[in-house]
């Protein structure tokens, strides 16, 4: 039988007090807290469980036989539907299957590598002097970028940001509030819409229906863009921080791929996967109910430092940093991985390319922030083509 709240409260003090304010500000050393004292802990703010060790998250994300995507209460489903990311099993096959040839890497890199290039330069091309980097590249880049994938036009970039922007607030509303929830339904549904007007994909080519195709591409779009902006973002934020790693990335252009990885697993875009309980489980002591949530903890699990040396520093050398969970892990790895990594890495290097400084506007980089989706809300640079 389920806990009383109050006696799951009294029994995990540290996530009672864990508010969703304090984790989207810098939820790094509580998570640190948690593993050592309440690595598996009730959070009222959520009210869901958390989970923040390494081992146990990836356990929990490769155990597909106790732990389900599916849930009455998933927000996923209630704002998207039904889509790959709340199935489980053959439908969840069927579903990904559908789609999966566009983002292999080969295919990636034989169909996106020259548009990605091509909208890359278009929008720096644009660029000079003091500028917000996300709102005049990281956030226009993914949107450009998916529209070209699926042939659709570039003209409806500004519409697919606002839409964008409703759903991820309703996929982010923990807190049930009614309106933020309404307005992202409005918003799937009028992108759904777009779909069926302008989207160069064929459902006779699969087994899906055009309903669960439309699904099923709100959620790939969505992720597409919100990996894509954040990733990019919280990338050119480290290599401020981290004048060293600015420098070798100019100089090394083959340090790429790691300094992505790495900021994958140092501030991953994606901080939280949810999975709900389809049997008792215990785990690290702890006995969780069936029907449960457990909020597995993907920035906390990447931040362990049982899994990594001295996890708190941006090392871009290290020796295991594939191993992060950034993309989750098991059958619900992310889709779009390579096609997210190779963008961002020509966004960079094209970045780094084009302006010999980049430095940041102000004297304080902005702050990174969000429990779930993590990335800052501006970036002020100044750019210059002249060499310093």
């Amino acid at each position: 039988m389920t806990e009383k709240c109050d006696t799951r409260a009294t029994r995990f003090p540290l996530g009672a007090s864990l508010s969703i304010d304090a984790l989207a500000r810098d939820p790094y050393p509580l998570f640190r807290k948690l593993q050592e004292e309440e690595p598996v802990s009730w959070v009222p703010a959520l009210n869901m469980w958390m989970v923040t060790r390494y081992a146990d998250v990836k356990a929990i994300l490769l155990d597909h036989a106790r732990f389900s995507v599916r849930s009455k209460h998933s927000l996923v489903l209630r704002v998207l539907g039904e889509q790959m990311l709340s199935q489980d099993g053959k439908p969840h096959d069927l579903a990904k299957q559908a789609f999966q040839h566009r983002f292999r890497p080969n295919a990636v890199r034989s169909e996106a590598e020259a548009l990605i290039m091509r909208e890359t330069q278009y929008l720096l091309d644009t660029l000079e002097g003091p500028v917000d980097l996300r709102r005049s590249f990281a956030a226009r880049l993914p949107i450009r970028v998916m529209l070209a994938l699926f042939g659709m036009p570039a003209a409806l970039e500004s519409d697919f940001r606002q839409l964008y922007s409703a759903i991820e607030a309703a996929l982010s509303n923990h807190r049930g509030d009614p309106a933020r929830e309404q307005r992202g339904l409005s918003a799937v549904a009028a992108l759904q819409e777009l779909f069926a007007e302008h989207a160069g994909f064929d459902e006779s080519e699969t087994s899906l229906g055009d309903d669960a195709c439309s699904r099923n591409l709100t959620l790939i779009f969505f992720g597409g863009i919100s990996t894509v902006e954040a990733l990019l973002l919280n990338a050119v934020w480290a290599l401020l921080d981290t004048p060293q790693h600015m420098k070798r990335a100019r100089n090394e252009p083959g340090l790429l791929p790691q300094l992505l990885h790495e900021t994958m697993r140092w501030s991953g875009p994606v901080q939280s996967a949810s999975r709900h309980c389809l049997t008792d489980v215990e785990i690290a002591g702890v006995v969780i109910a069936e029907g449960d949530t457990v909020a597995c903890m993907l920035g906390a699990a990447n931040r362990d430092k049982d899994a990594f040396a001295d996890p708190d520093h941006f090392d871009p050398d290290r020796a295991n940093l594939r191993s992060h969970l950034g993309f989750a892990a098991g059958a619900h790895f992310c889709l779009g991985s390579h096609l997210a990594m190779l963008q961002v890495q020509i966004a960079i290097g094209q970045l780094l390319a084009h302006f010999p400084r980049i430095e940041s506007e102000e004297a304080v980089l902005p702050a990174l922030s969000g429990h779930e989706f993590r990335q800052p809300a501006i970036m002020p640079v100044i750019l210059s083509r002249h060499v310093p």
